[in-house]
């Protein structure tokens, strides 16, 4: 590998950068096949870094956790406040009730907006409540199921692409 990067950096590189943007793709697809959550929300916080002089490249995730609001709650309707619940699906095929929770608009700052979403109360009293908010993408990147899958696609598809940029440039150069 050594002897590749001083011969033929740029096909390295090349390589290395087309895994990199094939590995975002199939995080999206891990993280979405396994999570309820939209993909292009996902899509937008997954970047790819490089650094050509010392042939290197990384996927940065930067994200804040997610609004429970997100994840398609149900709501059931009782005649009680007791038998109305939420219920939320984080995972895919388990769908979870959330102890406590109200869905109600607050005011956001600006004249004439406010912002719906899922909240529970911070203790005994009325007020002050709190937004539920659940994993960020990048806990979902980092999770063993999708990390797992994510190195060997690695190893799959990093030999496949290196062998393509090598014949590429083997051709150019005739």
């Amino acid at each position: 590998m050594e002897q590749l990067a001083t011969e033929f950096p740029n096909v390295l590189y090349r390589s290395l950068m087309k895994t990199a943007e094939q590995m975002r793709t199939q995080a999206k697809r891990e993280i979405t096949e396994r999570y309820n959550v939209p993909s292009a929300l996902v899509k937008d916080t997954i970047k790819i870094s490089a650094i050509p002089s010392k042939l290197a490249v990384s996927l940065k995730i930067k994200s804040s956790r997610l609004s429970i609001a997100l994840f398609n709650p149900k709501f059931s309707r009782g005649i009680r406040s007791a038998d109305r619940t939420i219920s939320a699906t984080i995972i895919r095929g388990s769908q979870k009730p959330l102890k406590g929770a109200f869905v109600t608009g607050v005011d956001t700052g600006h004249k004439g907006t406010m912002h719906f979403g899922i909240f529970k109360r911070a203790g005994k009293a009325r007020l002050p409540i709190k937004e539920m908010k659940t994993i960020s993408p990048s806990e979902m990147f980092g999770s063993r199921s999708v990390w797992g899958k994510l190195e060997v696609f690695f190893h799959q598809k990093f030999p496949e692409i290196l062998d393509h940029e090598m014949k590429f440039e083997a051709t150019r150069n005739q």
